[in-house]
């Protein structure tokens, strides 16, 4: 072997101890190398009011942690924290609305520091507001809510009680969208509902109460109290349900139908006569026959001049049956005044089961206009043929505030408290319905602004009829 040979066969063999004493001295002294830290893993994120709260699995080795951030997905990462000893931290002072992105890094006792975690974004959120402008629909055996948004990223509880003065119980929660349809109620019973809604930051207080009754329609036709007919509009009316009258300003729970003292008046359906009330000689229902149609539907017929002869209570009538005779008892001009009311029991008149004989009666569908006023009174005018009103719902909105009236809350409030212009934060009169009144079938004018205690300006005006329907949505 030659001296050349010898010195490289030297060579190889130190080289090859030094690797070997490298790596030795790697694994004695440096283990990290070998077994790098590992990245934090099960990062989340929570969202609040103003803040996000991230949480991570614990990491063998690390003692602390390093926090980064950024507004989007793909954008780019700035440190927010370091020292991190604990597996949370919660950012404050970031935007509601606002999307970000976190990742953490775990740091040894040596100062070594890992890969980052996966990413994952939060959107903090204010508390939701409470919901506004609840509705509840009657049907059978249910009842149709709907209301309007509280914000994105909101779900909704929905709570319901038995009485007014009662306690709510939860229907059902991680409702996602802005109407719920609750089913297996009793027909006739009376049931008040209210919603909350609820996002990462918490839960806002209750929307308004929205009471309803449910009822199976009316089994057969119904049919105009004078013309004893189906057909659309049959009788002229001369006062809708609600607001009719100003001066003696009266929220009306039913409607009158103009017509000659001694004209025949029908029964609409068929029924039981359950009541015969003869006229006290004072104001008020004067001559009445109360009328038990079966399915919780029950008609009143008010300021008879006379019963139909031989008529008496617990009677079967068939729909066109005569039922008496339109006059002027307990009233100042002759009209029939047609009550509608669902879920009586031993009550002869109970105006919180009043409806809208409308509801049953038929009708065609209402062209309604509005328009706010130009002057400083933030007054909305609202015309609706009297023959068409199908109004339940009006909703009043601008500066951040949403009032609701319930015509049927409102008349539900009995003869008094009904009569008060002032009705759930806001002002509702009325003008004189305009020709051919006081023959009927006129327009009636509405005037809604918002009350002296709520003084908003107004700038949106919607209006529901008892199905639910948008009859108009009107921006200033």
């Amino acid at each position: 072997m030659s001296t050349l040979q010898k010195q490289k066969r030297l060579l190889k063999k130190s080289i090859s101890w030094s690797l070997l004493m490298s790596v030795l001295f790697l694994v004695l002294f440096n283990t990290n190398v070998l077994a790098a830290l590992p990245a934090p893993t099960g990062l989340k994120a929570n969202s609040g009011n103003g803040e996000v709260t991230l949480y991570w699995n614990a990491v063998s080795g690390a003692v602390k942690h390093k926090i980064s951030r950024a507004t989007s997905s793909d954008g780019k990462y700035k440190h927010i924290a370091n020292n991190i000893t604990s597996t949370s931290f919660t950012n404050t002072g970031v935007d509601n609305e606002t999307t970000y992105w976190y990742k953490v890094a775990a740091i040894d006792s040596e100062g070594n520091t890992s890969e980052y975690s996966s990413a994952v974004s939060a959107k903090p959120s204010a508390v939701p507001a409470a919901p506004t402008a609840l509705i509840a629909v009657a049907g059978d055996g249910q009842a149709v809510l709907a209301w309007e948004a509280s914000g994105s990223n909101t779900s909704y509880t929905v709570k319901m009680k038995t009485s007014s003065t009662g306690s709510y119980s939860t229907v059902a929660s991680g409702v996602n969208n802005t109407t719920f349809t609750k089913s297996g109620l009793t027909n006739g019973s009376i049931y008040y509902f209210a919603i909350n809604a609820t996002n990462s930051a918490g839960t806002s207080a209750d929307s308004n109460v929205a009471r309803v009754t449910p009822v199976a329609p009316p089994t057969g036709s119904v049919y105009w109290p004078l013309s004893f007919s189906t057909a659309i509009n049959g009788d002229e009316i001369r006062y809708p349900y609600g607001p009719r009258r100003p001066g003696d300003y009266d929220y009306h729970a039913g409607i009158d139908i103009n017509a000659p003292e001694g004209t025949p008046v029908y029964a609409m359906m068929d029924g039981t006569v359950t009541n015969i009330t003869p006229d006290n000689g004072s104001s008020g229902p004067g001559n009445k026959v109360l009328v038990n149609h079966g399915n919780k539907h029950w008609t009143g017929y008010l300021h008879l001049s006379a019963f139909a002869s031989g008529l008496t209570v617990g009677q079967t009538v068939q729909a066109g049956d005569l039922i008496g005779y339109v006059g002027h008892t307990g009233a100042n001009s002759d009209h029939l005044h047609i009550t509608y009311m669902v879920g009586l029991t031993s009550e002869t008149n109970n105006e919180s089961r009043s409806k809208n004989p409308m509801e049953i009666l038929p009708h065609s569908q209402p062209t309604v206009t509005a328009a706010f006023r130009t002057d400083t009174s933030n007054t909305v005018d609202i015309n609706i043929p009297v023959q068409q009103n199908t109004i339940r719902w009006i909703i009043l909105k601008g500066q951040g505030q949403t009032k609701i009236a319930d015509y049927y809350d409102i008349v539900g409030q009995g003869s008094t408290n009904r009569n008060n212009q002032s009705q759930y934060g806001m002002y509702i009169d009325v003008d004189t319905p305009v020709d051919p009144y006081p023959a009927g079938g006129g327009n009636l004018h509405l005037f809604v602004r918002p009350d002296p205690v709520s003084s908003f300006i107004a700038d949106r005006i919607i209006i529901k009829d008892f199905n639910g329907n948008t009859l108009i949505d009107k921006a200033k």
